[in-house]
C-alpha cells in the first residue's frame, strides 16, 4: 500500500495501480493489509470541493486506526492542498502522538484549512505535544510561533506557561496578541506582573484583551490596574477604570485626545467605551477612508451614536466608495435614529450595489414600526422603482 501511495503521489498512476491490483490478488493478506488497502482507496478519492463529503472521508480514514497512520504521514507531503487538508484532518481525528511533529509543521502551512486541522489535532493530542510546541514557540517563523502559542494555551499544561508568558514580549504583534488570548484560560496571580508590564506598551487592541485577563484575577488584578491608572496614568489602566464606572479614568482618556503621542490610543479606548468624545476623530478618519477601514469606522460610529455620528454616516452613505457606503448604512441601522430612515430608503431606491441595498433593507426592518409610514410614503410617491420596490 505504501508503494502504491508513493507511486500515486509521484504521478506514476499506472505503476501504482498495477502494484495495487497485484496486492489485491494476493491470498495471504492480513487484516492489517486489508485495512491499508481500504485506506488507499479512500485516499485516492480525497481532494474534492465538497467540504462535508471530504470531512466524512477524513473521518472514515481516521477510523481505520493506527495501521494507516504511517500512510497518512507519508501522504501529508502532497502538493495538492485539498488532498493535504483531508489527510491532516484524518491525522487530527486520530490524535496519534506519532503525528505531533508533522502537525506542528502543518501549523505553518500556506493553506488556512490545513492549519486549522493541525491546531485541532495538536490540542486533541494534548500533553504529549507540549514539549515540541514549546520548541515551536521559539521558532524564527512568525506563523509557527503564533499557532504554537495558541495550542499551548488551549492545552493548558503548566510547563507550557513559560513559553506563553515569554511570547508577551515577542517582536510580532500577532504573536503577542495570541499570547494574551492563550492566558485567558491559564492566567494565575503569578502572571500579574508580566501582564502589567505588557499593558504599559500594548496597543489598544491587545490591551483590551489583556485587561480582561488581569481583571479575571480578582481584586489583586483590578487593584493593580487602579494603582497603575492613578500613579502612572497608563491609558490601558484608565480604560479599565472607566469600564468599572470610574469617571476619573474616562477623564484621563479624554485629556489624552489633545496629546499627539497618545491621541490614537485614546480614541481607540474611548471607541470601546462608546464615548461620544471620540466621535470627531472617527468622523475625520471616515472622511479620509476609501476602503474596508471606512466600513469598520461606519459601523463603530453607529454603535456610539449621537447627532454628529448620524450626520457623518448619512453623508458617507452616498460616498462613491462602495465599502464606505456599506459600513455607513450598517452604522445608520445601529443608531436606531429616526433621521436615518429616509437616507436608508434612498439607498434602496438608488444604490447600484446589491449588498448596500440589502444592508439598507435589513436596517429598516430593525427600525420596526417607525419605518412603516416613511416606507409607505416612498412607495406611494413612486420613489422606489422596478424590482427594488419588492
Amino acid at each position: 500500500a505504501s508503494a502504491c501511495l508513493l507511486g500515486s503521489m509521484s504521478g506514476d498512476w499506472t505503476r501504482a495501480f498495477d502494484l495495487l491490483e497485484k496486492t489485491r490478488e494476493a491470498q495471504d493478506l492480513t487484516e492489517r493489509d486489508r485495512t491499508r488497502l481500504a485506506a488507499f482507496d479512500l485516499m485516492h478519492t480525497l481532494g474534492g470541493w465538497d467540504r462535508r463529503e471530504e470531512a466524512a472521508k477524513a473521518q472514515r480514514l481516521a477510523e481505520l486506526g493506527p495501521a494507516v497512520t504511517d500512510m497518512l504521514l507519508l501522504a501529508a507531503g502532497s502538493t495538492d492542498r485539498r488532498f493535504r487538508r483531508g489527510v491532516v484532518s484524518a491525522l487530527a481525528e486520530q490524535a496519534d502522538p506519532r503525528a505531533i511533529h508533522l502537525l506542528i509543521y502543518a501549523l505553518n502551512d500556506d493553506y488556512t484549512k490545513v492549519r486549522r486541522k493541525a491546531i485541532s489535532g495538536l490540542i486533541r493530542i494534548g500533553e504529549p505535544a507540549v514539549d515540541p510546541l514549546i520548541e515551536a514557540a521559539a521558532s524564527d517563523q512568525v506563523r509557527l510561533r503564533r499557532y504554537a502559542v495558541h495550542c499551548l494555551g488551549s492545552i493548558g499544561a503548566a510547563r507550557g506557561k513559560r513559553a506563553v508568558i515569554e511570547a508577551l514580549d515577542d517582536a510580532e504583534e500577532m504573536v503577542r496578541r495570541q499570547a494574551v488570548r492563550a492566558l485567558q484560560k491559564t492566567a494565575t496571580i503569578e502572571d500579574l506582573e508580566p501582564l502589567l508590564s505588557f499593558l504599559r506598551q500594548a496597543r489598544p487592541r491587545n490591551a483590551v484583551d489583556a485587561i480582561e485577563v488581569v481583571e479575571s484575577l480578582g481584586e489583586a488584578g483590578t487593584g493593580a490596574l487602579r494603582e497603575m491608572a492613578r500613579g502612572e496614568q497608563v491609558l490601558a489602566a484608565a480604560y479599565s477604570a472607566a469600564r468599572q464606572g470610574d469617571d476619573w479614568g474616562r477623564e484621563v482618556l479624554v485629556r489624552a485626545l489633545s496629546d499627539g503621542s497618545q491621541q490614537d490610543a485614546a480614541v481607540e479606548f474611548l471607541r470601546e467605551l462608546r464615548d461620544e468624545h471620540c466621535v470627531p476623530y472617527l468622523v475625520e478618519q471616515l472622511r479620509l477612508s476609501t476602503d474596508w477601514h471606512g466600513s469598520f469606522l461606519g459601523h463603530e460610529l453607529g454603535r456610539i451614536g449621537g447627532e454628529r455620528a448620524v450626520a457623518a454616516l448619512i453623508e458617507a452613505s452616498s460616498r462613491e466608495e462602495v465599502l464606505v457606503r456599506r459600513g455607513a448604512i450598517r452604522g445608520l441601522g445601529e443608531t436606531r435614529d429616526p433621521a436615518a430612515i429616509e437616507p436608508l430608503i434612498e439607498r434602496i431606491a438608488r444604490d447600484d450595489d446589491s449588498k448596500a441595498r440589502k444592508a439598507a433593507a435589513a436596517a429598516l426592518r430593525d427600525f420596526g414600526p417607525d419605518a412603516i409610514e416613511p416606507l409607505r410614503q416612498a412607495l406611494a410617491e413612486n420613489r422606489v422603482q422596478g424590482r427594488y420596490r419588492q
